[in-house]
């Protein structure tokens, strides 16, 4: 962490453990090393270790988040085990440590929020170069506990990574990919600093010296570095192949400029981003006045308080009796202190609201709180994402689909992630839907398997598919045959399976009938 104060141990931990309001949010949580047995107590214990550390200066927690790939959903047992293995190749077995699963995107996920402060020798254990050792240790993981594979080995530089997280996290082209998409391969064909600035000047980008190296700046103020952009356009490079660097001076026309814009989806999404911006930017100027507003009418309230007081002093003067006023003026004074703590915490928490109210939301976000609201167009545009892809593990689909969100059961929807996966529940049950496929939560619960069919009927109609582990299959083929579903499935053996059973259940009635005869 940059800021030290964001990775505050209490902080993280609280993030961690907050529901937010999600049913499916957080998942089992472990602490390690800690003697307290409340998530509290843990915290203080947490942070008396690292306020014994004088010393360090810098970060005393590891965020540390470990990630699994859609469908994979490991038992309690296995993360625990892995837990362990990652934390003791890092160094930080003996460290205390605070653990919580996540289920509210479309990949499970184990965050650690880790003591950097030795519980017994209260040294700063710093991992060097951790990502080796992470690359490693997860290709043995993935072996031993049959995990799907990934690649571990890092291709991209730093801020290659950075653009690549940045598009991830708020759904925006970076500079860096627009440059690659639209100017790249001229300005690898430019044969002088005159061609090159030309054809930068036609996409409205500037060349820039900063530090070491060169910048591209575009017409709205972002910047990227060259070599991040592509190795061979770094400084060295191109002044090696067009020699020592000239400025440009030359006014040019532009002809294309880098606008911030959606990544590629598989549909238009241009009044949606419209509609986003025209909401959006207002939002600085609008915080801004209400903040105005609630700060005037604070100092308004604090000037009153303050005449009040002086109005009553003044009556305490003219009393009698030295002890008296003496009294009362401690009181006068005690009474302003506590009226003026109460106008300061109500302004806190009046502008812990506005800016609630007002914050700036990323394009992702902005499209998951209208998908919230029921705008099926920002469901969509979330699931036409080029990264975003179905639902893995036990599965039910069909060919019938209802609109989003218009189902006969009383359902609540507990979230939608960025790839736009919506997490429904009713009661205890709990159903992963992205336009194509329903997963199942907890698939071994004969009741949720109940519901869960009586949902794909309500969703999708009477032909189902049935996708996932040979015992899930019978279950699902078993209770559609107990609870007489009407329902047909899509794979021969399964539906030839589901008409024997019932077969086999008709003639045991007939058979009981008999025998009552």
């Amino acid at each position: 962490m940059r800021s030290v104060k964001k990775s505050d141990f209490a902080g993280v931990v609280q993030y961690l453990t907050d529901k937010q309001g999600k049913f499916e949010r957080v998942g089992i949580s472990t602490t390690t090393n800690c003697t307290a047995d409340t998530m509290d107590a843990v915290i203080s214990e947490v942070l008396a270790v690292q306020h014994l550390n004088t010393r360090a200066t810098g970060d005393k927690t590891y965020h540390l988040l470990v990630s699994f790939r859609p469908g994979e959903n490991p038992d309690v047992e296995i993360l625990k085990a892995i837990e362990d293995r990652i934390c003791s190749g890092l160094g930080y077995d003996e460290n205390q440590r605070v653990s919580v699963v996540h289920h509210d995107t479309d990949n499970l996920h184990l965050h650690i929020a880790i003591n950097k402060i030795h519980p017994g020798k209260f040294t700063l254990h710093e991992p060097y170069n951790a990502y080796r050792m992470f690359a490693k240790l997860s290709n043995t993981l993935e072996k031993e506990y049959g995990l799907e594979p990934d690649n571990h080995t890092p291709k991209k530089s730093l801020s290659e990574c950075r653009a690549d997280d940045m598009e991830r996290h708020s759904g925006i082209e970076s500079l860096m990919t627009w440059i690659r998409k639209e100017c790249l391969t001229q300005i690898r064909g430019a044969q002088s600093w005159d061609a090159l600035h030309h054809i930068l000047s036609e996409n409205g980008l500037e060349l820039q010296e900063r530090g070491n190296g060169f910048v591209f700046r575009a017409g709205n103020g972002i910047i990227v570095k060259a070599s991040t952009v592509a190795r061979d356009i770094s400084k060295n490079q191109l002044e090696k192949r067009l020699g020592p660097f000239n400025t440009d001076d030359q006014a040019r026309r532009t002809e294309k400029i880098y606008n911030r814009r959606p990544v590629e989806m598989r549909i238009n999404a241009d009044v949606l981003f419209k509609k986003y911006k025209k909401e959006t930017e207002g939002y600085a100027a609008a915080k801004a006045l209400e903040l105005k507003r609630t700060r005037t009418r604070k100092k308004n309230e604090i000037q009153a308080v303050q005449r009040a007081n002086r109005l009553h002093r003044e009556v305490i003067k003219l009393m009698k009796g030295r002890i008296t006023k003496k009294l009362l003026y401690a009181k006068a004074s005690i009474d302003l202190h506590t009226k003026i703590q109460s106008i300061n915490a109500k302004y806190q928490k009046e502008r812990q609201t506005i800016q609630a109210r007002f914050q700036r939301l990323s394009w992702l976000d902005w499209l998951k709180k209208e998908a919230l609201s029921g705008n099926a167009e920002s469901l969509n545009a979330l699931r036409s994402r080029m990264v975003a892809h179905g639902v893995k593990g036990n599965t039910i689909s069909g060919i019938e689909q209802q609109p989003p969100f218009r189902h006969p059961l009383q359902t609540v929807i507990d979230t939608i992630s960025k790839k736009g996966t919506v997490i429904i529940r009713t009661g205890k049950f709990t159903v992963r839907e992205n336009g194509a496929k329903l997963k199942i939560t907890n698939s071994n619960i004969h009741e949720n398997i109940k519901e869960a069919l009586q949902f794909a009927v309500s969703h999708y109609g009477n032909r189902i598919t049935i996708n996932g582990t040979d015992e899930f299959k019978n279950q699902v083929v078993q209770t559609s045959v107990s609870l007489k579903i009407p329902l047909i499935f899509t794979d021969k053996s399964l539906e030839y399976r589901r008409q024997q059973l019932i077969l086999k259940a008709n003639i045991q009635d007939k058979l009981r009938i008999h025998f009552r005869r």
